[in-house]
């Protein structure tokens, strides 16, 4: 599995990201796709994307701080659930961001 940080420019252009994100959570949970992309590019968001291949595998956007990482969004495809994908992700997660409190929101 790799994974990549994404700018505003190249998530604009990945329709799986899209469709992952805005199937993954409610309407209610979820910043309208055209202005999660201006705050990424406003604020220090990270927005990656996690495949094996050019299979998407899944997505996270955390808001890192200096004494925390708040994970705004997780998410992995319904049809790759259950395989232990999203365990890997978080792992990965939590190295990278490892020595600050973790929230995930």
């Amino acid at each position: 599995m790799t994974s990549s940080l994404l700018t505003p420019e190249s998530a604009a252009v990945d329709p799986a990201l899209r469709l992952l994100y805005e199937s993954a959570f409610p309407d209610e949970e979820r910043i309208p796709w055209n202005d999660l992309l201006r705050l990424v590019k406003a604020m220090p968001l990270e927005f990656t994307a996690y495949r094996e291949g050019e299979e998407l595998l899944g997505l996270t956007i955390v808001y890192p701080r200096p004494r925390l990482s708040w994970f705004w969004y997780f998410a992995v495809p319904p049809e790759k659930r259950g395989r232990g994908i999203g365990q890997r992700i978080l792992s990965a997660l939590l190295a990278r961001y490892a020595g600050r409190s973790a929230v995930l929101d």
